[in-house]
């Protein structure tokens, strides 16, 4: 009985101690709107080679800046794709799963900006 008792509590354990994430784990980057349009954005794990199940979707007012995680699966990095006037936007930084996605290292921050031709130009910093 003590010896069934101690192999559950081992397995507890071990269960418990692999389910722990690593600091790594997580990624986080920064999105500032600097547009006049409201966009929403929908966020994939880092890993998450084809962009199937967004992890989250969030909305960014226009003048807002936001902060955002994903699970970077170890490759300290998100991939996100942005939506604003019934298209995707940021297309310039494609290179990720698709033509509509980008991906963002960790601690950088994505800016969106009006270009002046009723479109957006968007750039990445760290």
């Amino acid at each position: 009985m003590l010896i069934r008792i101690l192999g559950v509590f081992i397995i507890v354990a071990a269960a418990t101690l692999y389910g722990v994430p690593s600091a790594d784990a997580n990624s986080r980057f920064t999105v500032n709107n600097m547009s006049d349009a409201n966009f929403k954005m929908y966020i994939y794990a880092g890993g998450d080679k084809a962009c199937w199940a967004e992890q989250k979707i969030k909305r960014v007012s226009s003048g807002n800046e936001r902060s955002f995680g994903c699970a970077g699966n170890n490759t300290n990095s998100c991939k996100v794709t942005i939506f604003a006037d019934g298209g995707s936007i940021c297309r310039d930084l494609m290179d990720s799963c698709n033509k509509d996605t980008v991906r963002l290292a960790d601690d950088t921050t994505i800016t969106v900006v009006n270009d002046g031709n009723g479109s957006f130009d968007c750039w990445v910093t760290k």
